[in-house]
C-alpha cells in the first residue's frame, strides 16, 4: 500500500505528512459523527487513498468499509464486540462503548504510521491502567511535542479523558504546514474549522456525499428489516 511504499522510500513519515493524514482522518469521523453514526473498524486498512503516493501534498484519503457501523443515539452504550482487536478500546473489551471508540483507533492508526508498529500488545496491555511507572505507551524521539500530545489524547484510556472527534479536529497539531517535500507547490493555508461549510463552496463536500450514501445504506436496511 502507500504507506509502505513510502516507508521503504523513504524510511518514515515526517510530522507534518502524518498530520496531513491524520487530519483527514479525523474529518471523517468527525463527520460521520455527526450523522450519529458509529464505525467500530477505524484501522489504516478502512482509509483508501487516491493516489499510490501518500506524500503527495494533494493526496487525499476517504473512510470506507462500513460494516460494523451502526447508528447509535445520544447517550447509547454499544455492547458488541466487532472490528478488528488490535483497535478495540479498553471499554470494547468491557462491552459499554460510545463513538470515542473511532477515536481511540484514529489514535492507534497514527501511532502505526508514526512507529510502523502497534502502541499496545493485545487486550492486557490496552486495558492496563496507566502509573507513572508504565505510561501508556513509548515514541521516538523524532516525534514532536504536538503529535506526542494528539496520540495521548486520542488514546487516553479513558473515555472520559478521550476528546469527541468535533473537538480533535481542532488539535493544534493538525494544522501543521503541509513542507515535507521541498520544491512543491505549497497549499493555500487552511482557513479556521468552525464545523461549518465555508460560504463560498458551491459544490457539495465530499464528506457530506460519503454520509448521504452511509444514511442511505442504513435506510435501506431498516426498510428490509420493516418488510
Amino acid at each position: 500500500d502507500g504507506f509502505n511504499l513510502y516507508r521503504r522510500s523513504y524510511s518514515r513519515l515526517p510530522d507534518a505528512l502524518l498530520a496531513h493524514l491524520s487530519r483527514q482522518m479525523v474529518a471523517a469521523v468527525s463527520h460521520m459523527h455527526s450523522l450519529k453514526v458509529i464505525h467500530r473498524d477505524i484501522k489504516g486498512e478502512n482509509f483508501l487513498c487516491d493516489r499510490p503516493d501518500i506524500g503527495d501534498p494533494k493526496c487525499t484519503i476517504a473512510l470506507a468499509d462500513f460494516g460494523t457501523a451502526a447508528r447509535v443515539a445520544p447517550g447509547e452504550q454499544k455492547v458488541e464486540q466487532l472490528g478488528t482487536p488490535a483497535f478495540w478500546a479498553p471499554e470494547v473489551w468491557s462491552r459499554r462503548y460510545n463513538t470515542l471508540v473511532d477515536i481511540w483507533a484514529v489514535g492507534v492508526t497514527s501511532y502505526i504510521l508514526l512507529m510502523g508498529r502497534l502502541p499496545f500488545d493485545g487486550e492486557e496491555d490496552i486495558c492496563k491502567p496507566v502509573t507513572a511507572a508504565a505510561p501508556p505507551f513509548a515514541v521516538s524521539s523524532y516525534a514532536s511535542e504536538a503529535c506526542v500530545d494528539f496520540l495521548s489524547r486520542s488514546m487516553a484510556k479513558s473515555p472520559k479523558d478521550r476528546p469527541s472527534s468535533s473537538k480533535l479536529a481542532k488539535h493544534s497539531w493538525l494544522e501543521t504546514p503541509p513542507t515535507w517535500r521541498d520544491g512543491q507547490q505549497q497549499r493555500t493555508a487552511p482557513s479556521p474549522r468552525t464545523g461549518r461549510p465555508t460560504k463560498t463552496a458551491k459544490a457539495k463536500d465530499p464528506l457530506e456525499l460519503l454520509g448521504d450514501a452511509v444514511l442511505s445504506c442504513f435506510d435501506g436496511l431498516a426498510q428490509i428489516g420493516r418488510a
